[in-house]
């Protein structure tokens, strides 16, 4: 089930997490876990926010991030 969309406040810390569908697996192996890593570094680069954390597990991962102050940015879409 997806949540409603929530807006960003500047300099308000977020948790983000994502698991697996029941459970499941989601990083097979080393080059899983570096692929997300690679898309974080290019998130960054991207959108003006802080990656304050980030813990990552076979089955899930969690971030915590602060977006920059001034303009808010726009969310990126969500991928099905």
């Amino acid at each position: 089930m997806h949540r409603i969309p929530r807006g960003q406040i500047a300099a308000h810390v977020y948790h983000v997490l994502n698991r697996g569908d029941g459970g499941a697996t989601v990083f097979l192996n080393d080059g899983d876990y570096q692929a997300l890593l690679d898309l974080l570094v290019d998130a960054k680069a991207r959108y003006p926010v802080k990656l304050l954390g980030l813990c990552l597990m076979p089955n899930h991962f969690h971030l915590v991030l602060q977006p920059s102050p001034g303009r808010p940015q726009p969310l990126p879409a969500r991928q099905s």
